[in-house]
């Protein structure tokens, strides 16, 4: 078994963004030859990663329907350990630019096990600008990090107890902060 460092002495060997409020990081790691030879053709490209200017060009709004993989309360879909297939509606207004708006919304159900999951959209068509026909529309629109909850208070017998309820909506950092962060991580030369 290989081990994972996630410190070289006193330093975090993970990245995040500098903005403190993105909560998303990544861990570079070795993958074994064995591992790669048999399963390197079917890593995901960066390409799929949902830029501003994707999502321009692609018209992304509100009542657009996005999917998401995860593992739900830990539940996944079979025996073998595959995850479980969840759609929604991207929720919020405006999405652009990310650097502003640094969370998007969406209407799903969200629970623990959902975080880290990838959002994304998938089309077999989507007509843009002035009736273009674009085909295999298929992009990463960001990270699912949160479910989103109205916190309110119950006083009861000189006690206030906290109650957090779900609305439906999950928060998502969007791709142009994973961009940002593998970006650091490839001209890190000391990664090892």
């Amino acid at each position: 078994m290989q081990q994972i460092r996630i410190r070289n002495e006193n330093e975090k060997c993970w990245y995040i963004d500098e903005d403190q409020s993105i909560d998303i990081a990544a861990l570079p790691i070795s993958l074994p030859e064995k591992f790669l030879e048999y399963f390197g053709n079917y890593f995901l490209s960066d390409e799929l990663l949902a830029t501003d200017s994707a999502i321009s060009l692609l018209e992304l709004h509100p009542g657009d329907e996005v999917f998401s993989i995860g593992f739900p309360l830990g539940i996944g879909s079979n025996y073998f350990g595959f995850p479980l297939l969840r759609s929604g509606k991207i929720a919020s207004y405006p999405l652009l630019p990310t650097s502003t708006y640094k969370t998007m919304l969406i209407d799903m159900n969200v629970f623990e096990g959902n975080s880290g999951s990838p959002v994304y959209i998938c089309e077999n068509s989507r007509i843009i600008q002035n009736n273009k026909i674009v085909f295999e529309v298929i992009a990463i629109l960001g990270v699912l990090t949160t479910s989103i909850k109205q916190i309110s208070y119950i006083e009861y017998q000189n006690m206030s107890i906290e109650e957090k309820i779900p609305l439906g909506l999950g928060g998502v950092v969007p791709s142009s902060y994973l961009l940002k962060i593998l970006q650091k991580i490839e001209t890190d030369t000391d990664i090892k």
